[in-house]
């Protein structure tokens, strides 16, 4: 630590100790950067200012480290992998770029809080530092007089500056078109983020919790009797083989020895979508709440935002279609997604196998602002699980969103909305849903 006047500032360059007061003059000037031009745009940039000043303030230092910010500020689950995930890194230099500019017009008379390059760990300066460290910037003196050079000597320096000069304003050129480069993509990213979160704003802004309303299929299973008579028959010892399963070519199965089971289970891909979901909204600081569709009454329904999740598993969304453009249907054994009126098109997975296995899959996504239950109401359901999950992707990934919204009309927030996806399995999981159809009214 060095003295510097009547202040103490640490070898990292910051004010060593900080009273309640200088504390309360920090986070003063932590909300003049964000009124700021540099800042006022970017709200998740002041997210991730305000989470390292704070636990800095705090003495959190500890929780400033690229995967605790990946999982507090960014909702990243705590298993990503930082080294394919750089929403951190590229957050950290943005504000970093941000406050430079923010400190371009002097400030005099309040603390300067600095990002260092490679840390996530901020930096206060009082306005005494400040002052003396702009009061230390060095003046170069003149250059002396040279004496003049002869004439072959003049040209050889003459084309020697002239090609550094050259290289100077290419690396300038070249800085210039990545700094552009990347301050667009980063603008894009801030717009895609506001573009998901005004797609859910009715729900944000409704005082009540979210309702996640997931479809429950119907299972079977055999009844004890007939399960201890085929163990005994077989030999099985549960205890040994705990996933034994029936075989029905070994065995007749009478009808009563069928169970079927309500209200219990729920798809994989339901779930996953849930999950999604659930993490997005908590994310957004909204509460929501978990019900099973057959345990969910319209009254429920009617007096909070609502998302409905899965199609044939969930009565509510199919009653809740109306005379919506696009609609899902039975027809015959094929379970479809159909538009109602216009081209009347219809998308069925090819080659649906009956354990829900396939190589694609439609998922349909419905936001409606102005629904029969008089409450915001979103449906979102593939026709096997593989394009719930990809439904899911669809409604929590600002990209994804923001693309499928371009060709909409400027106040689209205001409308109903209808997307259909399109999306391909590759090693059992679903690749990002592609918009086939969509209409809004």
């Amino acid at each position: 630590m060095k003295i510097q006047g009547t202040f103490a500032i640490a070898e990292d360059g910051e004010f060593a100790i900080l009273t309640s007061k200088q504390k309360e003059m920090i986070r003063q000037e932590l909300e003049r950067i964000f009124q700021s031009e540099a800042f006022r745009s970017s709200p998740r940039c002041k997210q991730f200012l305000r989470f390292v000043v704070e636990h800095k303030l705090e003495g959190h230092r500890e929780q400033l480290k690229e995967r605790t910010i990946g999982i507090e500020v960014f909702g990243r689950k705590p298993s990503y992998l930082t080294e394919g995930d750089s929403v951190v890194r590229v957050r950290a230099t943005e504000v970093r770029r941000r406050l430079t500019e923010y400190y371009a017009t002097p400030r005099s008379g309040s603390w300067r809080i600095l990002l260092s390059s490679g840390s996530y760990i901020p930096q206060f300066l009082p306005p005494e530092a400040v002052a003396a460290e702009d009061e230390a910037i060095p003046i170069l003196p003149p250059v002396p007089h040279q004496p003049d050079l002869n004439s072959t000597a003049r040209r050889k320096w003459y084309w020697l500056g002239l090609t550094l000069l050259l290289v100077l304003m290419s690396v300038v050129v070249l800085s210039i078109s990545k700094f552009a480069q990347k301050r667009q993509i980063m603008a894009s990213a801030d717009t895609d983020e506001a573009q998901l979160e005004q797609f859910w704003l009715p729900a944000i802004q409704d005082s009540k919790p979210v309702l996640i309303c997931i479809g429950s299929p119907t299972t079977y299973t055999y009844s004890g009797p007939f399960q201890g008579n085929y163990m005994r028959e077989h030999g099985i010892d549960p205890n040994l083989q705990p996933q034994w399963t029936i075989d029905s070519q070994k065995s007749t199965i009478p009808g009563n020895a069928i169970i079927p089971v309500k209200a219990e289970y729920v798809g994989a891909g339901d779930a996953n979508l849930t999950v999604l979901l659930s993490e997005l909204f908590a994310h957004l600081k909204k509460p929501s709440e978990f019900r099973l569709s057959e345990n969910t009454s319209y009254t429920e329904i009617s007096d909070a935002p609502t998302v409905l999740i899965g199609a044939f598993s969930n009565r509510w969304t199919l009653q809740s279609a109306g005379k919506d453009p696009f609609f899902f249907a039975q027809r015959g054994p094929d379970r479809v997604i159909e538009e109602r009126d216009g081209q009347h098109r219809r998308w069925t997975p090819p080659h649906l196998r009956a354990d829900g296995r396939t190589g694609e899959d439609f998922a349909l996504v419905s936001r409606m602002v102005d629904s029969e239950t008089g409450k915001f109401l979103v449906t979102a359901a593939g026709i096997s699980g593989f394009g719930s999950r990809a439904a899911g992707y669809f409604l929590t990934r600002p990209e994804l969103l923001s693309r499928a919204l371009r060709h909409a009309s400027s106040d689209w927030s205001h409308k109903n909305l209808q997307f259909v996806l399109e999306t391909r399995i590759v090693d059992d999981a679903p690749t990002a849903p592609e918009v086939v159809a969509w209409r809004t009214w």
